[in-house]
């Protein structure tokens, strides 16, 4: 299986020359591969989730990355030429040599491409709300379109930044902006105000809640509602088609005079002059994120993880490929395919085998087995469930087969699902007897036979790439004995500490210990796992630290796990005093009743209470 392969360079040019940097810049991630196929792809790590479109511009790659990081690549040689940490957000507009950035603190800067130093700055005179809920700049000839954090709308010089004009619009929403032949259109509190770029005098308004950002494409203004898609003049507002249809209108594309729509799983392309239909296309999955369009073809990806590639004159489907994440609205510049993924790396892939797909698959980052440890003991087992399900999807994904990863994963961990509802459903009626041990049992065995088929899966696909392997019959039998006796300390301990503080830390130590062992047997699958992929891909770096998601997950369980040994040792140091909680009335006290006596009359069987007398 071919996967992004390396050529020469990052985006197809020669690989000479050395890498300069204007200012301290994060190291070069990138993998160097050794030249192995006719199709030439590569990536470059950003240690950062990338949502926003890259711009290409002036043989420069510019983007930015979730946690704010500013990137500035060289097209041609792969070098990073500059980085600046925790600095923008959006994405970034690009026009000549310069990019235009909108600041974290909300100001508009404009850098050099090449070197990454500053232009100029534009700052709003006042901040009325969070700037990293508007839409980004937007470049129209030689002025540059500023949705400010003040709730108006600039229009600034791309040379000086110096301010044409501006107006109040109150924008609230991250659609973005709409602008074309000397047309700005701005969509805000359900009303839609259409500018004259020149001027910045309005030309007419509109009333109406829109179902997806408006388009402008031909001095046409395409506009999706609930109802269905409309086309007005951008000068006068006139409707000039419309298509009674609950659908959004995605991508214009003017060399082709068409205008691509889409609602759930079918996508249409209407004549962007008259509206009637040219073709559709029913799909496997509804669309993800906006497509791109160069020279005919629209790309796309789906919400079945795949990534396609239209005609747009024939809707016919030129290649597919599956993509297993998300990834930023894609760019094509060069005949290369650009987009940033939600693994943290940009992708950058060769268009020029006509009919057949860049890559069969995008790689997963190889990860430092160790993480692991910290990951599975410190957030209980969920993401051991996730290790195990991401590994029957990447398999799938493999073979191109639907393995149904969430299903399997239901069956393996199906004791432990049993055993839970089973305490608060049934336990105090049935008790645990015969019926509780036989299903637990059933169960137990059949999600070791689950676990048992994946680690054969990967053994398997090991042998067939060459590389060193596990003992799957040793592994396995780790991983099932230990994984008995963690679910299974709680009541050994029990029985030997009480039910007492120390029993209590002891079936977490218990159950850390056997964990931990366990984990080990996962590793040992992890390296193998690493060394499949780098097989396939020599150079693809390890990632050797930890997503945002995952620090996430492990702070939000690690207090939990605190606060809950923090009450259990309050407990046990400061009994209650009373078993009776406030506003419920104590049970009565029994009065003692003494024994009845014999009466001391002669002859009588009558049996005398006390305080009682025969007088």
């Amino acid at each position: 299986m071919t996967i992004l392969k390396k050529a020469s360079s990052f985006f197809g040019g020669s690989s000479d020359g050395e890498q300069k940097s204007s200012q301290p810049a994060a190291p070069n991630d990138r993998a160097a591969r050794p030249d192995e196929a006719s199709v030439e792809n590569d990536f470059f790590n950003a240690h950062s989730q990338i949502d926003a479109a890259p711009a290409v511009a002036a043989g420069m790659v510019c983007f930015i990355t979730r946690k704010g990081s500013l990137f500035g690549l060289d097209y041609e040689k792969a070098a990073l030429k500059w980085h600046e940490r925790s600095a923008a957000q959006g994405a970034p507009a690009v026009s000549g040599g310069s990019a235009f950035i909108t600041g974290i603190d909300g100001s508009l800067r404009s850098l050099d491409l090449e070197s990454g130093q500053e232009n100029w700055s534009f700052a709003p005179p006042a901040r009325t709300w969070k700037a990293y809920s508007l839409p980004a700049p937007v470049i129209a000839g030689g002025t540059v379109i500023f949705p400010a954090c003040d709730g108006f709308i600039y229009a600034l010089a791309v040379d000086t930044g110096a301010a044409k004009w501006q107006f109040r619009a109150k924008l609230r929403s991250g659609w973005p902006l709409a602008v074309d032949h000397g047309t700005c259109a701005i969509y805000s509190r359900r009303r839609l105000h259409v500018y004259d770029l020149e001027t910045g005098g309005r030309r007419w308004i509109s009333q109406g809640a829109l179902a997806s950002a408006p388009l402008l494409a031909s001095g046409l203004l395409i506009l999706s509602t609930k109802r269905g898609v409309q086309a007005l003049s951008a000068r006068t507002g006139e409707t000039v088609w419309s298509i009674n249809s609950a659908m959004k209108a995605l991508a214009a594309a003017e060399d082709a005079g068409m205008v691509l729509l889409a609602s759930l799983n079918l996508i249409r392309a209407v004549d962007l002059n008259t509206g009637e239909e040219r073709w559709r296309l029913r799909i496997n999955g509804s669309l993800k994120g906006k497509p791109a369009y160069h020279d005919g073809v629209f790309y796309l990806q789906t919400s079945r993880d795949l990534f396609h590639a239209l005609d747009a004159f024939s809707g016919r489907v030129k290649w597919s490929f599956p993509l297993k994440m998300k990834i930023s609205p894609p760019v094509v510049a060069r005949d290369r395919l650009i987009f940033g993924g939600r693994d943290g790396y940009l992708y950058s892939l060769s268009l020029k085998s006509g009919d057949e797909p860049p890559v069969t698959c995008i790689p997963p980052a190889a990860r430092a087995a160790w993480q692991l440890y910290p990951l599975i003991i410190l957030t209980g087992i969920f993401y051991e469930y996730y290790w195990f399900y991401r590994n029957w999807k990447q398999l799938g994904g493999r073979w191109n087969s639907k393995l149904w990863p969430g299903q399997r994963l239901l069956i393996l961990y199906s004791p432990y699902l049993f055993a839970l509802v089973y305490i608060f459903v049934a336990g105090a009626k049935f008790g645990f007897g015969g019926a509780f041990v036989s299903g637990y049992t059933a169960l137990t065995i059949l999600g070791f036979y689950m676990m048992w088929t994946q680690l054969k899966d990967i053994q398997n696909e090991a042998r067939g790439a060459g590389v060193k392997s596990y003992r799957l019959f040793f592994i396995s039998s780790v991983f099932f004995t230990l994984s008995m006796v963690q679910h299974n300390a709680s009541q050994i301990w029990l029985r030997i500490g009480g039910h007492t503080a120390a029993g209590f830390l002891g079936v977490i130590a218990v159950s850390c210990a056997a964990r931990a062992v366990r984990i080990s047997a996962l590793v040992r699958v992890q390296n193998t796992l690493n060394r499949i992929w780098q097989k396939e891909n020599p150079g693809l770096p390890v990632r050797r630290w930890l997503t945002s998601g995952e620090k996430k997950l492990i702070s939000v369980f690690s207090l939990l796990v605190l606060l809950t040994v923090a009450g259990v040792v309050l407990a046990a140091l400061h009994p209650a005093k009373s078993n009776t909680h406030p506003g419920i009335a104590a049970p009565a006290r029994s009065v003692p009743v003494a024994p009845m006596q014999s009466s001391s009359v002669p002859g009588s069987n009558r049996l005398q209470g006390p305080g009682r007398s025969e007088g």
